[in-house]
């Protein structure tokens, strides 16, 4: 019996050696599967416990306590099993409750939620720089390291700067040398290292092999430079010998310092060679200036610029002016109601909107030269809340009086895409008291406003008003005739051809530019058609060169010459012409 005993004991002994022999064997072997794998984070589903136990979640995500029902769930997940949470979370939509597993998982276990978004990074550069942001708090160094093993230095922006010098100074240097950051990041990180070691921070901008990463470094360093010592930036930025980085870094330490002390900023502003790239910053100033001494800015201004740039300057200035009526009469001061009148207007439109009766009480003691300017500019300002009293006030004006044109240009402003039918009856009944010049300027932005909801009543107005007269036509006209040409079209194709053709003169020529430019998207063949039409020689040859050097490369171009109705001539003309520009 004893010996019955023995050898059954010795089987059991033998079968289970054998099994857990299989078995190491089968974990090995599942083992190098699973590290083959290129996405280490690859888990099976939820088992069915904790699958029923998220779908409970779910279906109470409208009840009051659902979060914390959430919460609580997540803190008895393991590590391991979060990722198909993730992925069913995705599947569901469930923003909340994703968004809470996303916090969770950053503060328990930010690297494995790393090398989760490592191998997920396309749909989670958001939970990506959360993780990091979140994990820089507590470890800025390890943090650093996990944007490394991501790969998106980019993510890096969303850390507290000094934190990351203070703890990664040598790991971040080393990776703006090598890697290509995004330029706001290496701009914040040298404006933090200047701030801490402005000889050291300098330095290391030799150190950058790009020339775009150098840029943003200098850009950095001159920002903190401007602020806190911008004698010592300038300095520094002339330095370079190259004139791109002394000029991006006098720009960058003067606009600094000017948003700190314009005042004082001022000379050395005025010290800079006269050039394009040197408008922003005189606009700047003048901008942070004004706000604290607007006389004094007017005469830097005065003294440094002229022109065009004076105008773009002083406008940056005052535009936005918060007592207008103080500017304007600065304005007056300086005899500068003619040079700026665009800018005179715009500030007692301003005005008049705060105060209407103040400014219109204001006007009638200016000068006669400068009244019609600034009753336009109250007019626009009238028509848009109270177009009543801006024509009531219109028709007390007497006959032939200097400013008519100018309070008729101000209402038909202030009137704009929201009367433009009423504006130009307004013209109408006042046609005899405008200039050829003003009547076309006043009413064409009308015009075109009518256009855009009524182009047959913008059409009907232009034919009997006389809008189209060779004697009244310029360049605004023009631009009138081709916007509207356009716009019917797009509305109604068929009515709008009918126009065009009944059209003579110059503005036929323009409609049919504009009806031939606006067919060749829809039918090249009928496009030429209608650029044929053209009766001066050079413009129709202009004309068709530029429909064929526009039209899609899958076309063929020699097909469409010949079939169009041209005359032979008009062919070989463009055929030279074509050959010439490479489309042939």
């Amino acid at each position: 019996m004893e010996g019955g005993i023995n050898k059954f004991i010795w089987a059991i002994t033998v079968f289970m050696l054998g099994y857990y022999v299989q078995l190491s064997r089968f974990q090995r072997h599942q083992s190098s599967l699973d590290a083959s794998q290129p996405e280490v984070y690859h888990y099976s589903a939820l088992d069915d416990v904790r699958t029923r136990q998220l779908e409970g979640l779910l279906a109470s995500a409208g009840s009051s306590n659902s979060l914390m029902e959430q919460m609580n769930w997540l803190r008895t997940v393991s590590h391991r099993d979060l990722p198909s949470v993730m992925q069913r979370l995705k599947e569901e939509g469930d923003t909340l409750f994703r968004n809470a597993l996303e916090i969770h998982w950053a503060d328990t276990d930010p690297e494995g939620a790393v090398e989760y978004v490592r191998h997920h990074l396309s749909d989670n550069v958001e939970f990506a720089a959360l993780v990091l942001s979140r994990w820089a708090k507590k470890d800025p160094q390890a943090a650093i390291g996990g944007a490394r093993k991501i790969g998106h230095t980019g993510l890096l922006e969303d850390f507290d700067r000094s934190s990351l010098c203070r703890h990664s100074r040598e790991m971040i240097l080393s990776d703006l040398r090598s890697a290509h950051s995004k330029p706001s990041f290496i701009t914040g990180i040298f404006e933090t290292l200047a701030q801490e070691d402005v000889s050291s921070a300098i330095e290391e901008v030799e150190a950058l092999s790009s020339h775009a990463a150098k840029r943003q470094a200098i850009r950095g360093i001159g920002k903190a430079l401007g602020r806190d010592d911008p004698i010592a930036g300038i300095e520094w930025a002339e330095s370079f010998a190259s004139s791109e980085l002394r000029g991006d870094a006098t720009r960058v330490v003067l606009s600094e310092w000017i948003a700190q002390d314009p005042a004082e900023a001022a000379r050395v502003v005025a010290g800079l060679p006269k050039s394009v790239e040197a408008i922003p910053l005189y606009e700047s100033l003048a901008k942070a200036w004004s706000e604290q001494e607007p006389g004094e800015t007017v005469a830097w201004v005065l003294e440094n610029t002229s022109g065009r740039t004076q105008t773009d300057v002083l406008t940056a200035a005052f535009a936005d002016a918060k007592a207008p009526g103080e500017v304007v009469q600065l304005l007056l001061d300086h005899e500068l109601t003619h040079t700026q009148g665009p800018l005179f207007e715009h500030l007692m439109a301003e005005w008049a909107a705060a105060t209407p009766e103040d400014a219109l009480g204001w006007s009638h003691e200016l000068p006669e030269e400068v009244r019609g300017s600034a009753l336009a500019g109250i007019m626009s300002a009238m028509a848009k809340t109270d177009p009543e009293a801006a024509t009531e006030f219109l028709g007390q004006l007497p006959e032939g009086d200097s400013s008519l044109a100018s309070v008729i240009r101000g209402i038909s402003a202030g009137m704009g895409s929201a009367e433009p039918l009423s504006g130009l009856s307004m013209i109408d009944r006042h046609e005899g008291a405008l200039s050829l010049e003003d009547f076309t300027r006043i009413s064409a932005p009308l015009v075109d406003s009518l256009g855009n909801t009524a182009p047959d009543l913008a059409a009907e107005w232009m034919q009997h008003s006389g809008f189209l007269e060779e004697v009244r036509y310029t360049h605004v006209s023009r631009q009138t005739v081709k916007n509207l040409t356009t716009t019917w079209a797009g509305a109604d194709l068929e009515a709008a051809e009918n126009w065009v053709d009944g059209l003579s003169g110059t503005s036929r020529e323009d409609a049919l530019e504009s009806m031939a430019r606006f067919q060749l998207s829809i039918d090249p063949a009928e496009a030429f058609r209608w650029a044929a039409k053209l009766s001066e020689f050079q413009k129709r040859t202009n004309v068709m060169s530029n429909l064929f050097s526009d039209l899609p490369n899958t076309l063929d171009v020699p097909e469409l010459l010949e079939e169009s109705p041209l005359s032979a001539s008009d062919k070989k003309h463009l055929q030279r012409d074509l050959r010439m520009h490479g489309h042939l």
